[in-house]
C-alpha cells in the first residue's frame, strides 16, 4: 500500500512499472523516514519471493500482489478483499474502507475520523473473522499475521 501511494504521487513511476528494489528502499526511507532496516527488509524480501536479484533486477508493483506463503500479500487486509475473491489487488474495497473508518473512536481537529491503535486492532480482529467466513481459501500464517499487523 505504501508503494501504491508513492506511485500515485509520482515518487515512484506513476505507472508502477520497472522499479528497482534499491529505488524502493530509498523512496520508502525518504518518504516515510522508516528505520533503515525496515527500508531494506521490504524490498529485499520482495526480491526474494519474486526470485529476483535485489541489486540488479526490477519489478512492477502488480508483482507484489502474488498470494503465496512466502509473499507479502495476505488475506484479511483492512482495505482490500482477499485475492481469492478479488484477484486485482491494486484498488481498495470502498466498503471495507468505510467499515474501517466506522471503527474510529477518536476525531481529528476537523472532525474527520481518527483511528487509534485499539481501533485498528479491533478492526483487524473483525476483518480476520469475516475473511475466515467468506473466503473458502482463507489462509493465515504467523508471518502473514505479523506483516498484516505491522502495516
Amino acid at each position: 500500500m505504501l508503494m501504491l501511494e508513492q506511485a500515485n504521487h509520482g515518487i515512484l513511476p506513476h505507472d508502477g512499472r520497472n522499479i528497482s528494489f534499491r529505488e524502493m528502499n530509498r523512496t520508502i526511507r525518504e518518504t516515510f523516514n522508516f528505520a533503515a532496516s525496515f527500508c531494506f527488509f521490504v524490498p529485499n524480501f520482495s526480491a526474494r519471493f519474486l526470485n529476483k536479484s535485489y541489486s540488479r533486477d526490477r519489478f512492477d508493483l502488480a508483482d507484489l500482489s502474488l498470494h503465496a506463503d512466502n509473499a507479502i500479500e495476505h488475506d484479511a487486509s483492512l482495505t482490500r478483499q482477499d485475492a481469492a475473491l478479488q484477484p486485482d489487488q491494486g484498488y481498495p474495497d470502498i466498503q471495507l474502507v468505510h467499515e474501517l473508518l466506522k471503527e474510529a473512536t477518536s476525531r481529528m481537529p476537523d472532525g474527520s475520523p481518527r483511528l487509534t491503535k485499539a481501533d485498528l486492532s479491533r478492526a483487524l480482529s473483525k476483518r480476520r473473522a469475516d475473511a475466515r467466513r467468506t473466503n473458502d481459501e482463507y489462509s493465515e500464517s504467523f508471518f502473514h499475521n505479523m506483516f498484516g499487523s505491522a502495516k
